[in-house]
């Protein structure tokens, strides 16, 4: 399962949440891929189940300057094409960690984390050789 990140953009691509329907506007170039997952896990915080990213070490910095440059705007995960989940980027994210809430029953959440994880990780070996 390919992982692509996005950001809210006055010019782009619409894409559609399967259960809101929220229409975001977004440029159709990932900020974040599977290449920059190190992994993906379910976790609950106060507001329910959502999917926590944990990203590179390399992806970590560069998403802290993407999140500071871009606060107010949504970052949508899109998932072999297909808008997931997303979230405001209140803040500048310095810690390498993505929560994100996934429109998908809860149950659904722990085989699309493995999935997303398992494809991750395939794509890290394959880096190192």
């Amino acid at each position: 399962m390919l992982a692509r990140f996005v950001v809210e953009s006055d010019q782009g691509v619409v894409v559609s949440m399967p259960v809101s329907g929220a229409r975001i506007r977004v440029n159709p170039k990932a900020i974040l891929t599977e290449y920059d997952l190190l992994d993906v896990s379910v976790v609950e915080l106060d507001l329910g189940l959502c999917l926590q990213f944990s990203l590179s070490h390399q992806a970590s910095r560069a998403f802290y300057q993407t999140s500071a440059s871009n606060q107010g705007r949504r970052l949508v995960l899109l998932v072999n094409g297909k808008a997931l989940g997303l979230r405001r980027i209140d803040r500048p994210v310095s810690n390498g960690v993505i929560y994100v809430f996934i429109e998908m029953p809860d149950g659904d959440l722990p085989e699309l984390a493995k999935n997303l994880r398992e494809t991750s990780i395939e794509i890290q070996k394959k880096i190192r050789g």
